[in-house]
């Protein structure tokens, strides 16, 4: 089956998109359904900086950015899994995310537990440092980073101390400059980005303190489809009974998937309800016994499977996100593993392990390739969006500012410019003018096994 190039009104845009996602829902299962990966962990371990943290994957340069609490980031070459640079930032570094538009990996530095946290901006292209952003409002402690696309925007979660600010600072990318912070729980722990819905979602551990009330975890939802980023911004809050740590997106079934430290389980949030509080939470996953310590969580679109750290029984935990159950014995992995990414070219799972300094490389794409082969993957963009010209809509033979959606193949090895898809598409010249009239609403991603 092969996907078309399409062009949609959204006068039902969410039939619209319900369609775009069962069709790569489709394709995604029929090749690959009821087969097991392999879950092979690649030996001998990654060596990098002191006590490795958050990570964030470069598709175009094929590399995995890590964060060293040491003060500096690794960069692995992932075609051979070697460490080909080491590169300074600030102090204590936590976090990653990765700016597609500008190839920049921002980094979360916590600083020094007082008024010194901040944001290192790295040049993917050449691994130079060229910016340094102070965080505001001490103390100003960041503990994670997620990157909104659509506005071209950084949110960095701060205060994962009970002394923090416990609040979001948001970034604009095309200046690195501060344009806001929102108030979020209690000593917020990650944050992920949901694409279909334009929001962030921030977890927040709560309070777990033998000198302070215990306050389980909530997980704050922010809006940010807005021009004016403030408190205002949060649509509501989903309380939990027990401490949250990470924070995981699954854009085939929308939803999101939170590591529940305290109760050792993993929830399940659907995210497209209007109203957003307790019923959102739509299953729990319990890890059993032999896994304890649910921290991070990444998502692996081909098997459509959640990957959980645990960190007190140093193991990894699989959830098939068709039924949410656990599909195999966990992972043995390092000690204290934390953070966990995605490779989605080599089918990787990228694990760092605390306090062996070192990561772990699960590879998990063994079957895929032969079911699926690597040809066939394809990695597809819908790019909804406005003509707000009134002289161009007429050159382009489309309805003026009435939201439209077009479906393109996009190349993983190269910076995807939205506006110059849509033109291409509707068959008009690349200039100023023309750009200025697309107007972008909104990005969502589907990967498919296609035959060719």
């Amino acid at each position: 089956m092969k996907i078309k190039f399409c062009l949609t009104n959204h006068s039902n845009e969410k039939l619209s998109y319900l369609l775009f996602i069962l069709l790569a829902i489709f394709v995604l299962i029929s090749p690959i359904e009821n087969v097991k990966a392999q879950n092979v962990v690649i030996n001998p371990p990654i060596t990098v900086g002191g006590n490795p943290a958050g990570m964030a994957y470069d598709p175009v340069h094929q590399r995995m950015y890590v964060a060293n609490i040491a003060n500096n980031a690794s960069v692995i070459d992932t075609n051979t899994n070697n460490v080909v640079e080491t590169i300074g930032v600030g102090n204590n570094s936590i976090s990653m995310a990765y700016d597609p538009v500008h190839q920049r990996m921002y980094v979360a530095n916590i600083g020094s537990y007082g008024n010194d946290g901040s944001v290192s901006v790295i040049d993917t292209n050449t691994n130079n440092v060229i910016s340094n952003i102070n965080l505001r409002n001490p103390p100003n402690n960041p503990d994670s980073i997620s990157y909104d696309p659509v506005h071209q925007r950084m949110y960095v979660v701060i205060g994962g101390s009970i002394y923090g600010s416990s609040s979001v600072s948001v970034i604009d990318t095309n200046t690195n400059r501060i344009i806001g912070d929102i108030d979020v729980g209690y000593q917020p722990q990650s944050i992920a980005y949901d694409p279909v819905h334009q929001r962030m979602y921030v977890a927040n551990y709560g309070v777990d303190s033998p000198n302070l009330p215990f306050i389980p975890g909530s997980v704050s939802v922010i809006d940010t489809n807005t021009t004016n980023i403030g408190n205002s911004n949060i649509l509501g809050i989903i309380n939990f009974t027990s401490n949250l740590q990470g924070l995981a997106y699954d854009p085939l079934h929308q939803r999101m998937y939170v590591a529940n430290i305290g109760s050792n389980n993993v929830s399940v949030i659907d995210t497209n309800t209007i109203l957003i509080g307790n019923n959102n939470v739509i299953d729990n996953i319990p890890l059993g016994n032999i896994a304890k310590g649910p921290y991070g969580i990444a998502y692996d679109p081909i098997h459509q499977r959640m990957y959980v750290t645990n960190v007190l029984s140093n193991t990894i935990s699989v959830i098939d996100t068709i039924t949410n159950n656990i599909v195999s014995n966990p992972i043995a992995v390092g000690h204290e593993p934390d953070f966990i990414a995605y490779d989605p070219i080599h089918q990787r799972m990228y694990v760092t392990n605390y306090f062996d300094s070192n990561i772990f490389v699960i590879n998990i794409g063994s079957n895929a390739q032969i079911i699926c082969p690597g040809n066939n993957l394809e990695h597809w963009d819908k790019i909804i969006f406005k003509v707000t010209s009134a002289d161009i809509a007429t050159k382009s033979n489309m309805p003026l500012n009435s939201e439209l959606d077009i479906k393109v193949l996009d190349n993983v090895n190269k910076v995807t410019d939205l506006k110059e898809k849509i033109l291409d598409f509707i068959h008009l010249p690349d200039n100023v003018q023309t750009r200025n009239a697309i107007q972008i609403i909104g990005i969502n991603y589907a990967i498919v096994c296609a035959e060719h």
